[in-house]
């Protein structure tokens, strides 16, 4: 958590906001949308993440029950003012926020000049700040399995090191754990063979075996962590299904697409010498046959990207997939 709130400062994410954003405070009039009551008696306290003003709002919203709304709401300010990496730290934020209005909850009670029904009142808003706070809390500090998959050649590696950047977790890769399983195999030839030698059937079982016992080693001591691979075949996606139902753990697959024409293109600059990676353009024909559409993967936990598009625009479209409305 340190890390992405660290980016914030650098990002310049850090201004001079409303201090006190609620429902409360936003009126719709004639003239158009008009936000009263900042924190003027406190510069310190207008001063914070954006992140954090907005989440006061978002998190009003679900303790009213608009959580649709406030989902919405977060998903435009993303795609306006690109910062995606707000929901990495909303969660948290929300909680942070719950928990302010429980604090100033209870000093009003402790004041003591409340009506029997006022009291009533407070203690029931009170105890439903305390619950979205709890379940805030869960949520961002709930481990996630993010598995980046796709075709050869389609720029996994390049995004899951991205988005391992972004949010500070391990990144375990197919390619290197096969190369260190099988680094006794020294047969060019035999390693590039579709199928044969180190991708043979039950060298690439061994391959995704140990990629999930390290994930589960992961996940098992609290940490998301996000998995490279291909995982171009059906049974080796319900694995990773089962390993994040047996872990209780969030599970996120984001398949990485692009043109034939350009898969071809990448495949046939890729200097098999130096890449860690030993699929060439020979082996195009192969791969595409052998990769079995992601149609069984549910709708909630499934995005795909166009490797083509920039990075600012895949991580944009994976991090607004972090943000569910809440029940």
């Amino acid at each position: 958590m340190k890390k992405p709130i660290f980016q914030r400062f650098s990002e310049g994410k850090i201004r001079e906001c409303h201090g006190d954003l609620r429902t409360g405070h936003i009126y719709f009039t004639n003239n158009g949308i008009q936000i009263i009551d900042c924190i003027e008696f406190n510069k310190r306290f207008r001063y914070g993440d954006i992140a954090s003003d907005l989440a006061f709002l978002a998190m009003d919203l679900d303790f009213y029950k608009f959580s649709q709304t406030a989902h919405s709401l977060l998903k435009a300010y993303s795609r306006y003012s690109d910062d995606p990496a707000i929901f990495i730290l909303l969660d948290f934020y929300k909680c942070y926020r719950a928990m302010v209005r429980v604090k100033v909850n209870c000093v009003r009670l402790q004041q003591g000049d409340l009506y029997p029904e006022q009291r009533t009142t407070l203690l029931k808003e009170t105890q439903r700040f305390l619950e979205l706070a709890y379940e805030y809390a869960e949520q961002f500090t709930h481990p996630s399995l993010w598995i980046i998959c796709g075709m050869a050649a389609t720029g996994k590696s390049t995004l899951a090191r991205e988005l391992s950047r972004r949010l500070d977790i391990k990144l375990f890769r197919s390619d290197v754990i096969r190369k260190k399983l099988f680094s006794h195999v020294t047969d060019r030839k035999n390693k590039t063979s579709f199928k044969e030698g180190i991708y043979s059937k039950q060298a690439t079982s061994l391959t995704y075996g140990k990629l999930f016992m390290m994930a589960q080693e992961e996940v098992d001591a609290g940490n998301s962590v996000i998995l490279d691979a291909t995982f171009g075949s059906k049974n080796y996606r319900r694995e990773a299904l089962r390993l994040a139902e047996n872990t209780d753990v969030n599970i996120v697959f984001v398949e990485c697409k692009s043109r034939d024409a350009i898969i071809r293109e990448r495949l046939e600059k890729r200097d098999t010498k130096t890449s860690i990676s030993d699929a060439g353009p020979e082996l195009f024909g192969n791969l595409k046959d052998d990769y079995e559409t992601m149609d069984e993967i549910p709708s909630e936990i499934y995005v795909n990207v166009d490797t083509e598009q920039p990075m600012r625009i895949n991580m944009k479209k994976i991090f607004s997939h972090l943000d569910f409305p809440a029940e």
